[in-house]
């Protein structure tokens, strides 16, 4: 019997590693982590929230992308990235900015990103409030949007909503993005305790809202095995099927235009990023009467608009001109 057993054992073994000589043949690897880092002083300018998924520490920090790029951030204590060096005059009508690092500014300091820059040029009329986050997609900005509407916070005049296709899957939560998200946790050392991630899905064209405290488990060897990193990546894409990103980031924006309209708050949804995917969605959008905006600029392929090699996130003149942009659309009427 245990000779039995042993055999067994040896023949799955031998499989196991012929099926990997076979798939490294084939140009299959073990998990490759995309090289990244990220160095704060003081430490972790970045925080989980226990809705949200992730949020702002208030104070000022220096960073550094991939032990090259170097800026300043600095976060108010409402944990937003300041648009201004002088203190917020709240008198003002307010314009929400929501979005991820585009909007946020990763990689340029504080006055370089377009948030800021628009603050500058409507500053005597505006207050411009900087909302965005890195690694959120639509969802948060719906949710924070409620919030303060029902917490009978001051209601913004004007909400841009800044889109780019890949936050369709962190809408959702892909499987896809739920990995990403494991890993920049562990880059970022942040603490994994007492959050949990927003995400939406359909149940029959209804919109859902859910939330989790597990985003990811990485199936075991995937980082050393091509076969065990192949089986987790099949049911990622097995996963990802059942899910319509696209059709439920469309309602989202449509639930969020809705909730807008009933508060009289202007709602505008903003492609940032030059692509076809955005252009099918702002058509989408056009057919159901979401006001829409196209800022769109090339940023992955001109290396003008981003900070390669050291990081793809848009450049200091790629800001300048996301502003001078909204600039123009916000002058003389910002009331379209």
């Amino acid at each position: 019997m245990k000779r039995k057993i042993l055999e067994v054992i040896i023949i799955l073994l031998l499989t196991f590693l012929l099926a990997e000589i076979v798939l490294r043949l084939l140009g299959y690897q073990p998990y490759i982590q995309e090289e990244f880092t990220i160095q704060t002083h003081p430490k972790s300018s970045m925080v989980l929230h226990p809705s949200l998924g992730m949020g702002l520490r208030p104070g000022t920090f220096n960073i550094t992308l991939n032990k090259a790029l170097k800026y300043k951030v600095t976060h108010n204590k409402d944990s937003l990235r300041i648009t201004s060096n002088t203190i917020e005059d709240l008198a003002k009508p307010q314009i929400h900015f929501h979005g991820c690092s585009f909007t946020y500014g990763m990689g340029v300091n504080d006055h370089q990103t377009f948030p800021f820059l628009v603050q500058q040029a409507l500053g005597d009329h505006y207050l411009i409030k900087n909302i965005a986050v890195p690694g959120y997609g639509n969802l948060q900005g719906y949710l924070r949007t409620k919030s303060i509407i029902e917490t009978n916070q001051e209601k913004p005049k004007i909400i841009f909503a800044f889109y780019a296709p890949f936050h369709q899957e962190r809408n959702v939560l892909s499987s896809n993005f739920r990995a990403q998200m494991y890993y920049n946790f562990s880059v970022l050392s942040l603490d994994k305790i007492s959050y949990s991630y927003p995400f939406i899905s359909l149940d029959n064209e209804d919109l859902v809202f859910q939330e989790t405290k597990n985003i990811y488990n990485p199936i075991f060897g995937k980082k050393n095995f091509a076969i065990m990193n192949a089986i987790q990546e099949s049911i990622h894409s097995f996963k990802n099927k059942r899910i319509s990103a696209h059709q439920s980031t469309l309602l989202l924006f449509e639930k969020w235009n809705q909730l807008c309209q009933e508060e009289e708050i202007e709602f505008i949804v903003a492609s940032i990023l030059k692509d076809d995917e955005s252009q099918f969605m702002l058509e989408a959008l056009k057919e159901k009467d979401v006001k829409t905006l196209d800022i769109a600029l090339d940023i992955l392929n001109d290396n003008q608009l981003n900070q390669l090699p050291y990081d793809s996130h848009p450049s200091e003149l790629a800001h300048q001109i996301y502003a001078e942009q909204l600039i123009n659309y916000l002058q003389p009427n910002p009331f379209h």
